[in-house]
């Protein structure tokens, strides 16, 4: 976990990175689970560095404390069906 919260804070203070794109997918192939206090920090740095953060239907982040921190921390959400073709309709 604290490679997680590290590597997104780096990539946020690059001013061509303005989205945080499929938060879960790195939680989800290793089997992770963030907790509030390491979320916080990630999300604070987001607010502060104003970074989008991505939701969308395949998205399996515990959404209550995810909003709630996002808002806390002013973290601007982008929701989405994360569709990449029309083929991809019939998932949703």
């Amino acid at each position: 976990i604290p490679l997680y919260v590290r590597s997104p804070i780096a990539c946020f203070r690059n001013e061509r990175v303005n989205t945080w794109p499929h938060p879960d997918a790195f939680l989800n192939r290793s089997n992770l689970v963030i907790g509030e206090s390491e979320l916080a920090v990630v999300l604070k740095e987001m607010g502060e560095q104003e970074i989008a953060l991505e939701m969308n239907r395949k998205c399996a982040v515990p959404e209550d404390m995810w909003l709630e921190l996002t808002d806390h921390y002013g973290v601007p959400l982008i929701w989405g069906s994360d569709l990449h073709a029309v083929e991809d309709l019939s998932a949703v």
